[in-house]
């Protein structure tokens, strides 16, 4: 047992992304109730940069890039200088978001005393066992279990930095009501390519132009080049095309996308989702709102080849069946778990919620 009277500096270290970074956030909001005197910080990556305003309970943010540099002595030569400046601070608790022996031993070589994450990470004090059967935000919270204090999961949460009228003045959007998001693009992390999570784009072309006859759509594009909407693609007026935002996102009344950051972001903000799921395991990775009092709608048709993203295959990644060159491949080639989800349904799902609003 890990005495609370000793942790009174916490490290926390999660560097991506950004839909990951929402699972962790019961974590965080649990240390804080437990160690409410402590001083919190989190180690992570420039992926993480534009979630971080809205992230709770949070004393201090460092920015660590080495893993993800290109250049072998650039990562060696930030990694040095992290741990270094990192062992000033004097930690007491590090709490491990990966699975990964490189941050275990980065951990002990920052000179942290108890060091917390799962099993099979090397160079840890205290480690749970990875349960893939559980919910991710469940899996994370258990990371805490050696410290003997109470646990409870309240559910993912972002705080509003602005309010909802500054958001869309700021925007030039007039209209306030029956705002729906769509983002329907997604699935690029460091290092992966994971496009078959999405659903055809035409299909989306149809629910937003069917559901901006009496609605204002809010359509997101990504930021990166292959989250663009397509040229000679056609809109009615009341569609307002943005890059995806945060600020804009929690200001929807609605949000619908496939399983990617900007799901888990709404759905912290407590706002109603619509989630598209086709190789991911919904089970694990599903929205869940504050206290669960929010309602999402999850369309997952589950074929008999899906799930075929899940813990296993997602950390395997030189299996030629599922990988190649950092891209997720469909191993059957039919994509049959997205093109099952039919236009229809998708507008019914959206009017349910949209009605409740």
């Amino acid at each position: 047992m890990i005495s609370k009277s000793e942790i009174k500096n916490i490290l926390i270290i999660k560097l991506c992304c950004l839909g990951d970074m929402v699972f962790f956030t019961p974590v965080i909001n649990n240390l804080r109730a437990n160690y409410p005197d402590a001083k919190i910080t989190l180690l992570a990556a420039k992926w993480l940069k534009p979630l971080i305003p809205y992230l709770n309970n949070l004393d201090e943010i460092i920015y660590y890039e080495g893993p993800y540099e290109s250049s072998g002595i650039k990562k060696i030569s930030n990694t040095v200088k992290a741990i270094t400046g990192l062992r000033k601070r004097k930690f007491d608790l590090a709490v491990l978001g990966h699975r990964n022996n490189f941050y275990g031993l980065f951990a002990k070589l920052c000179n942290i005393k108890y060091r917390l994450g799962f099993k099979g990470t090397k160079h840890l004090t205290h480690s749970v066992n990875f349960d893939k059967y559980t919910h991710t935000t469940d899996k994370n919270l258990s990371i805490l279990e050696p410290l003997g204090v109470p646990l409870k999961n309240n559910g993912t949460t972002l705080k509003r930095t602005e309010p909802r009228g500054e958001i869309f003045k700021r925007n030039n959007i007039t209209f306030e009501k029956n705002i729906i998001g769509i983002f329907p693009f997604g699935g690029v992390n460091p290092g992966t390519d994971m496009d078959i999570k999405r659903w055809d784009f035409s299909n989306f072309i149809s629910v937003i132009n069917t559901v901006s006859e009496n609605k204002t759509v809010i359509l997101f594009e990504g930021r990166e080049p292959n989250e663009k909407i397509p040229s000679g693609s056609s809109f009615n007026k009341n569609v307002i095309v943005k890059t995806i935002d945060i600020d804009l996102i929690s200001a929807c009344d609605v949000f619908i996308c496939g399983d990617t950051g900007p799901l888990h972001i709404a759905a912290a903000f407590g706002i109603p989702t619509l989630a598209l799921f086709g190789p991911s395991d919904a089970d694990f990775v599903k929205p869940v709102s504050i206290n669960n009092q929010v309602e999402h709608i999850l369309i997952w048709k589950k074929p008999s080849c899906s799930p075929c993203y899940n813990p296993v295959t997602a950390a395997d990644r030189g299996n030629p069946k599922f990988w190649k060159d950092g891209v997720f491949y469909c191993h059957t080639g039919t994509l049959e778990c997205m093109k099952s989800i039919s236009v229809e349904e998708v507008l019914s799902s959206i009017k349910k919620l949209s009605d409740k609003k």
